[in-house]
């Protein structure tokens, strides 16, 4: 079961970041008016078609695998793990991406268009997204290494709580 969760909860969690990647370039281009053929609006649709459907898919298996590793029944390490390192490495790419093309803007080699600003807005749609999937693995990865290197146990934390808010933590800090 846990391996079906895993494997599920990665593809789909693959899929939503590459339809983000699409509607990083497509909103951007269709919004500030720069591209608004068919073309285009081909690509928002499909984008968020697969978004529609990759992210609820991903947040039920996500879910259950978590309800898993709540009742000790698996070990979520290794997919926090992969998904941190590749979310780690997204997230590096997009902020080099961000950086090169706002410094390409301010250096004139694109212009203040409204082209050059859906560049600008393209590679920090692309890093908020990166960062913010790393983010929320990371700390999950953090806390479950931590909780189980104190106690011997596994016991990750609910997807909605931060780290630092554990019942854990507020207990040492008392």
């Amino acid at each position: 079961m846990q391996t079906y969760l895993t494997l599920v909860s990665m593809v789909s969690l693959a899929g939503f970041y590459a339809a983000t990647v699409v509607l990083a370039r497509a909103v951007p281009t269709f919004v500030l008016g720069v591209d608004d053929s068919l073309a285009t609006r081909g690509m928002l649709a499909t984008a968020l078609g697969v978004a529609t459907a990759a992210f609820p898919l991903w947040r039920l298996h996500w879910t259950s695998l978590r309800r898993l590793w709540a009742a000790r029944l698996a070990n979520g390490g290794a997919y926090l793990f992969a998904v941190s390192s590749l979310g780690v490495v997204a997230t590096a790419v997009s902020a080099g991406l961000l950086v090169t093309r706002v410094a390409m803007l301010l250096l004139g080699t694109i212009p203040a268009s409204p082209a050059g600003w859906a560049n600008v807005l393209n590679g920090l749609f692309l890093f908020l997204v990166s960062w913010l999937l790393w983010r929320h693995h990371w700390l999950l990865l953090r806390h479950e290494s931590s909780f189980s290197s104190r106690t011997g146990r596994r016991s990750p934390p609910s997807a909605m709580t931060r780290p630092d808010q554990s019942p854990q933590r507020r207990q040492q800090a008392a």
